[in-house]
């Protein structure tokens, strides 16, 4: 497990405009912005980021509300763009939301407010991109594609169906099924033809191919349920994360290594910030590198599942927070040299370095402080009584009720060793010790 030293830093990039970036063991290497594009009535012109490498060459996507952007990225760490494929008009005011994904030697395009499945051809790069094939598809609100088993999974916004999609080597497409789902799938994250459905209040389903009959399971009741909208696997399949887009909700950490009985190890969000929003999260190695709207990326060790730590963060979204759709859209964390592409909705391209010399591994630092609960019964006198240990530091403990609302949160300073909890309700509760970000324990109490 990785822990972060005790040490940050807030940058003003003069460079950038002036513009104050809070941020922890993140640089900013660059940022693209092009204010002649229409914004939509979220006040953004930016959405969906994507990456992939050809001939060695790292380049970035970026959807906005008038079409698509291109960069070649340099080897002195800058954005140079290099394509669009763009229409300027009044009507690129009502676009939301773009997604991408690349498959050897095309990106494929997707848009919820139009009525295409774009196809563009890399092998012209570095000059260009070509858009050979246009796909008559409605309505694209994400897509994905099962790399290993050549497969696109698409959503149709207006209709509410998900089709999937066989990839030929030339790049064409022929759908194979309508799939058969019993709710509404949001996005999708799929691996060796089994898929993982984020299927909004119904929660998460989890469908297995690679049988003549699908195996189907699902994941409807959990605690701090909101929005099921998206996920990501561990690259060994022991670990599935997901969000729920609603404010206030935490990201889920789980268990998959059964499909049949997936299982909620741990939940994760930002300490002092309680009412905002997450968006979309992937998984690279031990980390999870979470596109946070208003709280812009915030990346989490999760080396150990059962107690995550936030470990750096980059702020994109400047004016003051509100719990709503604003800020950073999507993160792409699979670039060389721990560099990383964010999109925010209202401020753009980002390229970003995850400083990793300011992560120490823990076999190698002091012991760290713990806490935990003595007794899991609060009696009538009201107080929850602790075991505390190498504490020099006030702790953060927050205690939830069973459908993962907050209601009370504690400062736990030297030396204390129980919290009254009068003021709640008698019923049975979680409460979870934070130090610096670092998730020290999560248990759970009841309360006569």
């Amino acid at each position: 497990m990785k822990l972060l030293l005790p040490l940050f830093f807030v940058f003003n990039y003069s460079l950038f405009g002036q513009v104050n970036y809070e941020s922890e063991n993140i640089l900013l290497l660059d940022n693209w912005q092009d204010s002649s594009l229409y914004a939509n009535f979220y006040s953004a012109k930016y959405n969906e980021v994507w990456g992939f490498t050809r001939d060695g060459v790292e380049y970035a996507v970026i959807g906005s509300t008038e079409g698509i952007h291109v960069f070649k990225i340099e080897s002195n760490d800058t954005l140079n763009l290099i394509w669009e494929d763009r229409v300027t008009s009044p009507s690129a005011s009502n676009v939301i939301h773009r997604d991408f994904h690349d498959l050897n030697n095309y990106l494929y395009a997707g848009c919820a407010e139009r009525s295409w499945l774009y196809r563009f051809d890399l092998s012209y790069l570095p000059d260009s991109l070509h858009r050979d094939t246009v796909f008559n598809l409605h309505a694209i609100h994400n897509l994905f594609i099962d790399t290993a088993a050549s497969v696109i999974y698409l959503d149709n916004d207006f209709l509410g169906t998900s089709s999937k999609y066989e990839i030929f080597p030339n790049g064409d497409i022929n759908e194979t099924s309508l799939l058969d789902l019993p709710f509404y799938a949001h996005d999708f994250f799929a691996r060796n033809d089994t898929l993982f459905a984020n299927c909004g209040h119904e929660g998460l389903l989890v469908i297995d191919y690679n049988v003549s009959t699908p195996i189907y399971s699902s994941l409807e009741f959990y605690s701090d349920k909101g929005y099921n909208h998206s996920g990501w696997l561990s690259n060994d399949g022991l670990i599935y994360a997901f969000a729920d887009e609603t404010a206030g909700k935490r990201i889920k950490i789980c268990d998959a290594s059964d499909l049949t009985d997936i299982e909620v190890l741990s939940m994760i969000d930002i300490p002092y910030y309680d009412n905002l929003v997450v968006h979309n999260l992937l998984m690279k190695d031990s980390f999870l590198y979470v596109s946070y709207y208003e709280a812009g990326l915030q990346i989490f060790d999760i080396s150990d599942p059962s107690f995550p730590q936030r470990v750096a963060y980059f702020d994109t979204y400047q004016p003051a927070n509100q719990g709503s759709y604003y800020g950073a859209w999507g993160v792409f964390p699979f670039l060389t040299d721990d560099k990383i592409l964010v999109s925010d909705m209202q401020s753009g391209l980002f390229l970003l370095k995850l400083e990793t010399d300011y992560l120490i591994d823990s076999s190698d630092s002091q012991q760290q402080c713990t806490i935990s609960i003595k007794n899991s019964i609060v009696e009538n006198d009201g107080l929850l009584y602790l075991s505390v240990s190498n504490l020099d530091f006030p702790a953060l403990g927050r205690v939830y009720d069973m459908k993962g609302s907050i209601v009370s949160s504690v400062l736990i300073g030297t030396g204390v060793n129980s919290i009254s909890l009068n003021e709640i309700a008698s019923g049975a509760y979680i409460i979870q010790f934070y130090l610096n970000d670092k998730i020290l324990g999560i248990e759970k109490f009841f309360k006569k």
